[in-house]
């Protein structure tokens, strides 16, 4: 008598058929796990890219910036709402503020960036014409104000000091503006991340010198 064991082929079919839905299911939960890891640590390298590129930016502006308030005499004015005015230096020697010695920094623009703008009468004019329309201005003055005035006539230049920025504040210690010889000057720098870095710097005038 034949007392070795009976195989059943549908038996075997169907754990055959167990097994591969045992491995996909494994093989589909391992790659869900795998996937969710990939995306953090994608979304952990985008955000460490996005914060150094953020400093990188916010930087350069110092640096550019600095450019500007180092030589510069004094900080004329403060607004917050548009950005500040630096006497950059007093070509004249007569101790009052002239259009062409006022840098305006434009803080709060819609585009984002930071801009410098100064007075640049049109070359054709003749030296005379250009000296005698380089007005002194009382130590009262609005110079935003002023440069803008210019800037419709046409009669200004700018250039982009930093871009991508969400914010920018200046503070000093002194109530009037020109008063100070040292400000602060803070950056938000925008990215993708709930927190944008923001970047504060010092800048000081080491040829502090009020205007008449």
């Amino acid at each position: 008598m034949n007392t070795s064991p009976q195989h059943n082929p549908a038996r075997r079919r169907a754990l055959t058929v167990l097994e591969l839905l045992l491995a996909t299911a494994i093989t589909v939960i391992a790659g869900m796990a795998l996937s969710a890891v990939l995306t953090t640590v994608a979304r952990n390298i985008t955000a460490d890219t996005d914060s150094r590129s953020a400093l990188t930016r916010a930087h350069a502006a110092y640096v550019r910036l600095r450019a500007y308030t180092e030589p510069a005499l004094c900080l004329l004015q403060n607004d917050n709402q548009r950005g500040f005015a630096l006497w950059l230096d007093d070509k004249k020697r007569s101790n009052t503020v002239n259009l062409r010695e006022i840098r305006a920094v434009w803080t709060n623009n819609p585009d984002g960036t930071i801009t410098v703008e100064r007075v640049a009468f049109p070359d054709a004019w003749p030296k005379e014409l250009q000296d005698d329309s380089d007005v002194a201005l009382s130590s009262g003055a609005d110079f935003l104000s002023e440069m803008l005035v210019q800037r419709k006539n046409g009669y200004t230049r700018s250039e982009t000091l930093c871009d991508e920025v969400a914010s920018a504040h200046l503070e000093h210690d002194t109530i009037n503006p020109r008063d100070a010889a040292v400000f602060r000057f803070t950056l938000t720098m925008n990215d993708r991340s709930d927190h944008p870095p923001s970047v504060l710097t010092v800048h000081s005038f080491p040829n502090h010198l009020t205007p008449n």
